[in-house]
């Protein structure tokens, strides 16, 4: 199997890197350490979103798929119906069928 050219190149940056972070004093690694922590905070947080976000999306999809079929089951014609979901978000949902 052939390497790519370029992977020595890779290979000698990345064993200097390991090697200059491990001749690194505790001080030296401080601020890079700070800063991991703060990108991990920040990306926890993002990560609560998404989620919080995906599980409203799903709360908002099943409020529409049962009031579609309470419309249906009453022969309604198609209206609006305004919802408010246990995250706090509310909003029209239109149902067109």
């Amino acid at each position: 199997m052939e390497e790519h050219p370029a992977s020595k190149a890779i290979k000698k940056l990345a064993k200097d890197a390991r090697a200059k972070r491990k001749a690194m004093t505790n001080e030296e690694k401080r601020p890079y350490m700070d800063r991991a922590a703060q990108l991990k905070v920040e990306h926890e947080k993002t990560m609560e979103d998404i989620m919080l976000r995906k599980k409203s999306d799903l709360l908002i999809c099943k409020l529409r798929n049962c009031a579609m079929k309470m419309h249906r089951s009453l022969d309604r014609e198609p209206e609006e119906c305004r919802i408010k979901s246990i995250f706090g978000l509310s909003g029209i949902v239109k149902f067109g069928f």
